[in-house]
């Protein structure tokens, strides 16, 4: 959202495809859920305190010193909290996807998102992210005992995308299973060239 109000809207483009839904399976499957996702996600423990803070503000030395350090460690960047999907309950998370309210800050970003891309008279298409249906969990050992849930959500997300074209009148296209061949799947969700060549076509 934020990527396109500052940028992207300003780039002049016909159409807007809006490939997407396939991250927020992290948050959604986590319990402690927050709208902006921040029981998964936070930033990096590199954030100065008090007293640095204090020394950044009044010497020069230290600047240079901390820029230095700092340099190419991501420091004020997000990065994921430690967390192990096999600390999940697959009913739980079964739960938690069937969770509406887990979706609603998500929808009211892809909302924002149309509504601004039709403020300029662009068309938008919605297509939801493309999971492997055969090994859902495909080089991903860590979330094989999750592949019900896997599937389960992306069929969730597939609903509420299309509820979202739906409400704001715009074209929905849900890549259908077998689409791309099962060799071109890198893991559950991630394609190699041949299969990217697939799924634009």
């Amino acid at each position: 959202l934020i990527k396109y109000i500052l940028k992207d809207q300003w780039i002049e483009h016909d159409l807007l495809i809006l490939h997407t839904g396939g991250n927020e399976m992290l948050p959604i499957f986590f319990p402690g859920f927050k709208d902006d996702y921040s029981h998964v996600r936070m930033q990096t423990g590199q954030t100065s305190g008090v007293l640095e803070r204090f020394f950044l503000k009044n010497s020069g030395i230290f600047r240079h010193l901390w820029g230095a350090w700092s340099s190419g460690s991501g420091f004020g960047l997000t990065k994921g909290q430690p967390y192990s999907f096999s600390l999940l309950n697959p009913k739980s998370v079964s739960e938690r996807i069937k969770d509406n309210d887990r979706y609603q800050m998500f929808s009211r970003n892809i909302n924002t998102i149309i509504k601004i891309a039709k403020m300029h008279n662009r068309k938008v298409l919605i297509v939801p992210y493309l999971n492997n249906q055969k090994e859902p969990s495909l080089n991903r050992p860590d979330v094989s005992f999750l592949d019900s849930q896997v599937l389960l959500y992306q069929k969730k997300m597939e609903g509420i995308l299309h509820d979202i074209a739906k409400f704001n009148a715009v074209d929905f296209l849900n890549i259908s299973s077998g689409v791309v061949s099962d060799e071109n799947f890198i893991d559950n969700c991630h394609l190699n060239k041949i299969g990217h060549e697939e799924k634009a076509k």
